[in-house]
């Protein structure tokens, strides 16, 4: 029962974490792409087009995020009364 929720909860942190995380990096690939084919240096472009991803996929999905994380702290604050007991 405690393994099966630890897991469920690595699980949802990648999702939480990783999807912003990812599209950011999906970001500034394709910025570094279109700046070595277009010989554009700029360093703080890439950084706002990660920042404006990650604020977009916050807008979009932030709210199914938390909804999610509240889920898990519920369910993780009930389980705790069944801590000191034997299966």
């Amino acid at each position: 029962m405690f393994d099966q929720h630890l897991i469920d909860g690595f699980y949802l942190v990648l999702f939480v974490s990783g999807v912003p995380m990812l599209i950011s990096a999906l970001g500034g690939f394709l910025v570094a792409v279109v700046q070595t084919a277009t010989q554009i240096q700029e360093q703080s472009l890439s950084h706002i087009v990660k920042f404006a991803l990650v604020s977009v996929v916050l807008l979009i999905a932030g709210s199914y995020f938390l909804d999610s994380l509240v889920i898990f702290f519920e369910e993780s604050v009930r389980s705790m009364a069944h801590l000191g007991r034997l299966s």
